[in-house]
C-alpha cells in the first residue's frame, strides 16, 4: 500500500503482500523490519553448498540449471584458480571446504557471491579452450544469482561500482535504486513461480527442495520491499537522505564486539544480560 500503482505494474511477477513493517499508532510512521543482509548471504551460499552434496535434501535448480557451489569449485580449478598463476577472484579451498566456523565467515560468502566470480564464469564459459564437467550454457542461471547477489550486497552496504552517483539513496537516485532492487526480487520471482510451476506437474522430477527454504525466500522479499518503501516513504516522499549501511547493522553483534575491545578481546562469551 506504500508503493505506488504503476511501479507495481512493472513488476507483474513480484509479491508486494509481503509485510515488511508496522504502523506506529501514536506518530502514524511506518516502522520498517529488515532481515539482516549478511546472515542472507550466508544462508544462500549455505543453501549452494548443500545442494553441492549428495546426501543433502537440498538441490538448487532455477529450470535445468544448477545452482551449486560445485559448479562455482569446478570452473575455478579449470581456469587455474588452485595453481597460484591466476588472481582473479580471491577464492581458495576455504571457500569450498567448510567447517562449522567458517560458514560463520561473512567475507566468505561474500567473496563467493562476487562480481568476479561472475566475471570468472563468464570467461570460463567463453573460452574454448576451458573444459568443466558441467554443460557450459547451464551456468547461466547460477552467473546471474552472483551478479544479482553481489549488486544487493552493494547496494546494502551503500556502494555504487560505477561512480554515476554515492551509494546514499536519495530523493535524485531513490527511483532508479527501487528499480534496481525490483529487478532483483523479479528474478527470484520468475525462479519461485517457475519452481511452483514445475512441481505442480505430475511427472515432474523437482521437489520442495529445489528452491530455497521458505525462511530465506521470505528474507529476500523483506530486504528488498523494505528498502525500496523505505527509499518511497523517506526519499521519493519527505527528500532525505539514507545510508543504506546503518539500516544494515546487526546492533548485537557490533555491541559485542564493541564489548570485546574495550577488555582487549579477554571475553569471548559474552552475554545481553552481562553487557547490556
Amino acid at each position: 500500500d506504500h508503493l505506488s500503482k504503476e511501479l507495481k505494474e512493472m513488476y507483474p511477477d513480484v509479491d508486494f503482500s509481503e509485510k515488511i513493517g508496522m504502523i506506529d499508532l501514536l506518530s502514524g510512521h511506518i516502522t520498517v523490519l529488515l532481515p539482516d543482509m549478511c546472515h542472507l548471504v550466508k544462508n544462500i551460499v549455505t543453501a549452494m553448498e548443500l545442494s553441492s552434496k549428495p546426501a543433502s535434501k537440498r538441490n538448487l535448480f532455477y529450470g535445468d540449471n544448477p545452482i551449486n557451489l560445485n559448479a562455482i569449485k569446478e570452473m575455478w580449478i579449470a581456469t587455474g584458480g588452485m595453481s597460484n598463476q591466476q588472481n582473479h577472484t580471491k577464492l581458495t579451498t576455504k571457500h569450498f571446504h567448510k567447517d562449522a566456523y567458517l560458514r560463520m565467515r561473512v567475507y566468505l560468502a561474500t567473496q563467493i557471491l562476487s562480481l568476479s566470480v561472475a566475471k570468472m564464469l563468464e570467461d570460463g564459459v567463453a573460452d574454448d579452450d576451458i573444459s568443466v564437467p558441467l554443460q557450459k550454457e547451464r551456468y547461466r542461471r547460477l552467473t546471474e544469482l552472483v551478479k544479482h547477489m553481489d549488486r544487493l550486497v552493494d547496494i546494502c552496504n551503500g556502494r555504487n561500482r560505477d561512480g554515476t552517483d554515492s551509494g546514499m539513496f536519495t530523493p535524485e537516485n531513490g527511483a532508479a535504486r527501487q528499480r534496481e532492487l525490483l529487478d532483483i526480487l523479479d528474478w527470484f520471482s520468475k525462479w519461485k513461480k517457475l519452481h511452483d510451476e514445475e512441481v505442480g506437474t505430475e511427472d515432474s522430477t523437482k521437489n520442495e527442495y529445489c528452491f530455497f527454504a521458505d525462511q530465506t525466500w521470505r528474507c529476500i522479499k523483506s530486504l528488498i520491499l523494505g528498502l525500496v518503501v523505505l527509499i518511497e516513504k523517506w526519499c521519493i516522499e519527505n527528500g532525505e537522505t539514507i545510508d543504506p549501511s546503518d539500516t544494515n547493522t546487526d546492533d548485537c553483534e557490533k555491541h559485542f564486539g564493541d564489548s570485546r575491545q574495550s577488555v582487549g578481546g579477554s571475553h569471548d562469551k559474552l552475554t545481553a544480560l552481562q553487557w547490556g
